[in-house]
């Protein structure tokens, strides 16, 4: 079959029908199964034969190990890796010159619960993802700081993120976020340990040029003290279009930033956020939620 896109309710697809949609369709570039329950690591491996796949989802599929979904972003994306050894050491050229020629652009693996840092590092270490613009991570409980900062580092490209409900990181993961030119959304509800210092940084970042007079923004360059932050604001907005809305930011609570009244004073934002650029873990720590 010809089909390039399809989207399916996975509710009553069991795990050998999963399986067929890569031999039924094997052109496929767009996959979106809503409800992936059933989905093993038989059925994983044989979606893995998609080579020309762009934009996956695949949703609440918790039957997968870490290690399972690793295999198959080295798999999809490099043949000559093996799935029994998913390590990141066995890619070869191969595997970052069809990165390069079809790249991801979505990814979605919301509520996949046991797609954790081994499966996010072997996902980066294909090569960088420039085309990757969405990303939901959302409710994927064990990714650290580890696992997601090395995601996020290699997709500079990424536009929406979502990170729902991922209880572990902290604001040192959000750090390659400071280098995203494009992005536009950031969705961190629930994040027990994610520090707002760093959301109110990000926010205040994007929200304009230091000095512009935009609200929220950072005052002008010469207030800023903090080299490792100058470093960054002048980074970005050397290649952020000064037309492009603000970052809209989502809170613990699910409030966007924007609306939110209780900001801390931007002296204050960069002081946090310079430490952390510094490699403070003391500063990682600080301020976030427990539970």
């Amino acid at each position: 079959s010809g089909l390039v896109e399809l989207s399916l309710d996975g509710e009553d697809l069991d795990a050998e029908e999963l399986a067929l949609l890569a031999t039924t369709f094997p052109r496929l570039q767009r996959l979106a199964v809503s409800f992936a329950r059933e989905l093993d690591v038989g059925a994983l491996h044989e979606l893995a034969s998609l080579k020309s796949l762009d934009c996956l989802t695949l949703r609440k599929a918790s039957k997968p190990t870490d290690s399972d979904w690793a295999a198959f972003f080295l798999e999809q994306r490099c043949p000559s890796a093996s799935s029994s050894s998913p390590s990141p050491a066995l890619l070869t050229a191969d595997c970052r010159v069809l990165e390069e020629k079809v790249g991801w652009r979505l990814l979605n693996v919301a509520e996949c619960e046991q797609f954790s840092d081994v499966a996010a590092g072997a996902l980066a270490s294909c090569g960088p993802m420039p085309r990757l613009a969405e990303l939901d991570l959302s409710w994927c409980w064990h990714l650290t700081d580890e696992g997601l900062g090395t995601l996020l580092d290699a997709a500079p490209g990424l536009r929406f993120v979502k990170l729902a409900g991922i209880k572990s990181v902290t604001g040192a993961s959000l750090v390659p976020c400071c280098r995203m030119p494009g992005l536009l959304e950031l969705d961190c509800t629930s994040c027990n340990k994610m520090q707002d210092l760093m959301l109110e940084f990000l926010h205040r970042l994007f929200a304009g040029p230091p000095g512009s007079g935009v609200v929220d923004a950072l005052p002008g360059p010469l207030w800023i003290v903090e080299p490792l932050v100058a470093e960054v604001v002048t980074g970005l907005w050397a290649r952020r279009s000064r037309a492009q809305e603000g970052l809209k930011v989502k809170n613990y609570y699910a409030e966007y930033l924007e609306n939110w009244a209780q900001l801390k004073p931007a002296r204050e934002v960069c002081s946090f956020v310079e430490a952390l650029l510094g490699g403070d873990v003391t500063a990682g720590a600080c301020g976030s939620r427990a539970g």
